[in-house]
C-alpha cells in the first residue's frame, strides 16, 4: 500500500490559480472594449431609427422641422420640433409648451455614451426640410469609450453613419458648409 494519497500539493494550486489570473487580466481589457462596442452599437442603432422616425415625420409635414441636442454632465437627448415652435430643452421637458409637437430622443444609457457636435441647446444641430426631403449638412458623434460612430448629414436627406473619422474632420466638415 501507497503511503502517498492521489491530489494535488498546494503548490500545484497555487501555480493554476496564478495561471488563470494572468489570463483573466489578459482577457479583461478586450472585454471591456467589446462591452463598449456593444452599447454603441445598440445607441447607434437605436438613434438611426429614431432619425428615421423623425424624416418620415418631416416628410408628411408641410413646415421646416429643427433637430437640437442637450447634453449635462451624466446626460444628452435629442428632441426633434417644428421651427416655428418656441426651443423646447429636452432636458427639462417641464419647462416646454404642454401641446406642442415634438418627437424626443432619450438615451438608453448617457452615463456609457457620450454625444459630442459643435451645436447644442439653444442652438439647432440640424434643420429638416419636408421639401425634397433636405436638411443642413452637420455632423455628430456618439462616444464610448475608445470606441466612436460619426452621424453625418448630407444636404440630399441622408444620414450617413462612418467610424473612420476623427472628431476634428467632423467639425472641419461642419465649418465648411
Amino acid at each position: 500500500m501507497s503511503k502517498y494519497q492521489p491530489g494535488f500539493t498546494l503548490i500545484e494550486l497555487l501555480v493554476v490559480i496564478f495561471i488563470l489570473s494572468l489570463s483573466l487580466l489578459w482577457v479583461a481589457p478586450d472585454w471591456r472594449n467589446i462591452q463598449q462596442q456593444f452599447l454603441l452599437y445598440v445607441e447607434q442603432n437605436r438613434l438611426q431609427h429614431y432619425l428615421a422616425l423623425v424624416q418620415q415625420r418631416i416628410n408628411h409635414s408641410l413646415e421646416s422641422w429643427q433637430l437640437i441636442a442637450n447634453r449635462s454632465v451624466n446626460n444628452w437627448c435629442l428632441i426633434a420640433q417644428p421651427k416655428s415652435a418656441a426651443r423646447c430643452n429636452c432636458l427639462y421637458l417641464q419647462g416646454c409648451e404642454k401641446h406642442q409637437e415634438r418627437m424626443v430622443y432619450m438615451p438608453h444609457s448617457p452615463e456609457n455614451i457620450t454625444f459630442i457636435a459643435k451645436d447644442y441647446y439653444p442652438k439647432e444641430l440640424t434643420t429638416f426640410k419636408p421639401e425634397r426631403n433636405t436638411m443642413k449638412n452637420k455632423c455628430f458623434l456618439l462616444q464610448a469609450g475608445q470606441q466612436r460612430a460619426f452621424f453625418k448629414y448630407s444636404g440630399l436627406g441622408e444620414v450617413r453613419i462612418n467610424e473612420n473619422i476623427s472628431e476634428s474632420a467632423c467639425l472641419k466638415y461642419e465649418d465648411e458648409n
